[in-house]
């Protein structure tokens, strides 16, 4: 795959994001890294997925600020991704929230959620999980830097994940099995980062529980189905609203264990049909 075949803009949306009753553009744009190929030697490539934010001005518009989530492995040989962007819709100015799920061996997850003030985009909250067979490590954002390091390939080294504080690190020995405590503290410190921006997983998508993905028999389905989740389809507000999905890029591996990337696009008022 071409470079050029993940560069460019991927969706945009406008309404009134800071709640000053005027409207703004958000748009979200693909931007691999330079020398960007499809790596088959276990080693990952970076494409950064660009929110930008304009505000009106006179006849055109002028960038306000934007901030780049950096999702390595997309889509590289190995790792099944997914990373999506949606907005939670309720009262008031909605909450960007950048959605992402993973699995190379290991399994990450998390949502990020961003607001815009007026001149800048801001941290709403955040939360990121990383589960390897015989440990997790939960994290809550602390600063949108959190956004560049969704995934780390030293996942366990301590002070690997820039931007992040860590707020539950269990381990246990080989052979051995997760406990139910464990799940439980994991399960809490996953809603209390959640929650803190207004917001709550009806599907927590990890490993360690069966509720996720059980309709499915194989375990590349299972997997799939987990790194590829609409955000609309487990994220939901805790104080009401809607979550509306716009856009996303996958990458899974088909039936032949072939390498796919699938650019989405969500529409379903139908108001990009005029320009298909």
């Amino acid at each position: 795959m071409e470079a050029t075949r993940l560069t460019g803009l991927l969706s945009a949306d406008i309404r009134d994001f800071d709640g000053d009753r005027a409207l703004e553009m958000l748009t979200v744009r693909l931007d691999p890294g330079a020398g960007w190929t499809v790596r088959k030697d276990g080693a990952w490539n970076e494409v950064r997925l660009v929110l930008s934010v304009y505000e009106s001005a006179g006849e055109g518009a002028e960038l306000a600020d934007e901030l780049a989530a950096v999702v390595p492995g997309l889509p590289d040989e190995h790792p099944i991704q997914g990373v999506h962007v949606a907005l939670l819709d309720g009262d008031g100015a909605p909450t960007v929230l950048v959605d992402h799920c993973g699995n190379f061996n290991d399994t990450w997850f998390g949502t990020v959620g961003l607001s815009y003030d007026g001149s800048a985009l801001r941290l709403a909250g955040g939360v990121n999980c990383f589960e390897h067979y015989n440990a997790i490590v939960c994290m809550e954002a602390e600063g949108v830097e959190a956004l560049e390091s969704l995934v780390r390939s030293t996942p366990l080294e301590a002070g690997s994940w820039t931007g992040w504080g860590q707020v539950l690190d269990e381990r246990w020995d080989d052979g051995a099995s997760v406990s139910a405590d464990t799940l439980s503290r994991h399960q809490d410190a996953y809603d209390g980062a959640l929650a803190g921006m207004g917001v709550e997983d009806e599907a927590m998508r990890s490993t360690f529980l069966e509720e996720v993905g059980s309709a499915y028999d194989d375990a590349m389905g299972t997997v799939a189905l987990r790194c590829t989740l609409r955000p609309s389809e487990h994220l939901a507000g805790t104080g009401g609203g809607e979550v509306v999905d716009l856009c996303g890029a996958a990458s899974t591996m088909d039936a032949g264990e072939v390498n796919a990337l699938e650019l989405l696009v969500y529409d379903e008022a139908g108001l990009l049909d005029a320009y298909r």
